[in-house]
Order: structure tokens, then C-alpha cells, then sequence
């Protein structure tokens, strides 16, 4: 687990619920440090529930340990199921965590466009 404290775990776990509350009318992109592994039971819940789905990086991890040269993948990008998305991991760029560059491409609609 990354280091983020003793009450990092409930404080994540309840980011994660308020975002499986918020009503997702549109397709919907959710990108960030979210401090948990893909295999965590709040992630999958967020996934499942809100039918969104997890980009997949592979083996590669965004952020590296400075106590034990090891690393895991708790940055994540998470699409709905509709749209075609990709995610790599990117560069080194003197942080403790590299970058998630994503592509995405929104399912065609009749609506009419509105910003982002």
C-alpha cells in the first residue's frame, strides 16, 4: 500500500464511494492518483457499480517506492463501457509517480455537442 497514513484507507475508500454516487448521464472519463491497486475491492466496486471500466497498463506500475525499489499501478484511468480508450504509461518526469497518457474516443451521439 502506498504510504498515506493510517487514515488514508477510509479516506480513499469514501472518495471512492462519493464518486460511485455521482449520477454519470454522459460518457464518462475518471483519471488520477487514486493511492489504491487495481485488485482493490473499493476500485472494483466503483467499476462495477458504474459500469466504467478500468484502462489497462499492463505490467507497468506509476509509482515507485522511495524505500524499496518497488512499484505499483495506483494511478488509473477509468472510461464507461461504450467508448474506445486506451492508457500507456509514460516517462519518468522527476515525480514519484509517471504519467497516464490516455486516448479516448467518444462513442458517436445525436445530441448536441457540449464542452468539456
Amino acid at each position: 500500500m502506498p504510504l498515506i497514513g493510517l487514515g488514508g484507507p477510509g479516506a480513499r475508500a469514501a472518495e471512492l464511494d462519493a464518486l460511485a454516487s455521482e449520477p454519470y448521464e454522459h460518457p464518462t472519463v475518471i483519471v488520477g492518483d487514486f493511492n489504491t491497486v487495481p485488485w482493490s475491492p473499493v476500485l472494483l466496486q466503483l467499476t462495477e457499480e458504474r459500469n466504467l471500466r478500468r484502462l489497462n497498463i499492463g505490467a507497468r506500475t506509476t509509482w515507485l517506492s522511495p524505500l524499496l525499489f518497488l512499484g505499483l499501478p495506483i494511478d488509473h484511468a477509468l472510461v464507461s463501457e461504450a467508448m474506445m480508450a486506451s492508457a500507456e504509461v509514460g516517462p519518468h518526469i522527476r515525480s514519484d509517480h509517471r504519467p497516464l497518457i490516455i486516448r479516448v474516443k467518444l462513442p458517436a451521439t445525436t445530441e448536441t455537442p457540449q464542452t468539456l
